[in-house]
């Protein structure tokens, strides 16, 4: 039962949509009278990567895609709890099948990369295709004025 504060979420609509979307959910399932209720469970993914079937890479993928271009020629000091996309359909399918998780809110995260760990992984596997993928980090304190 640990909810993020969408008024901390300055600057990030996504993010702050996502948090008030969940919890209008978990309110209106409140409301129903019982003979109108129906199983309801919640699944909040975090930095999901991974193939994708109509090569929009989506807001997660975002950050590889503009280290692969150099849009940013300094990587900041973020770290994100990521998950496949391939773990994240897999626990869709369980949700469905598992009786046991339904009524429940399952975060889905494997372990944390620093983008630091994502830009020598990208740096590793393409620069040998052409692309120099940046790897020093931004000093602290600067991405907070960025």
């Amino acid at each position: 039962n640990d909810w993020s504060d969408p008024a901390l979420q300055l600057g990030y609509a996504y993010s702050k949509s996502k948090i008030i979307a969940e919890r209008a959910a978990w309110d209106f399932m409140k409301t129903l009278p019982d003979d109108q209720k129906f199983e309801f469970t919640v699944m909040n993914p975090g930095f999901v990567v991974g193939p994708t079937l109509h090569g929009n890479p989506g807001t997660s993928s975002d950050i590889i895609n503009r280290l692969l271009s150099r849009q940013m020629p300094l990587v900041p000091k973020l770290n994100f709890a990521y998950i496949d996309v391939r773990d994240v359909a897999l626990a869709h399918v369980k949700a469905m099948t598992l009786p046991e998780v339904v009524g429940h809110r399952h975060l889905l995260i494997n372990e944390g990369l620093w983008v630091t760990e994502i830009a020598a992984i990208l740096d590793k596997e393409f620069r040998s295709q052409g692309y120099n993928v940046p790897t020093k980090q931004l000093p602290d304190g600067i991405f907070a004025f960025a």
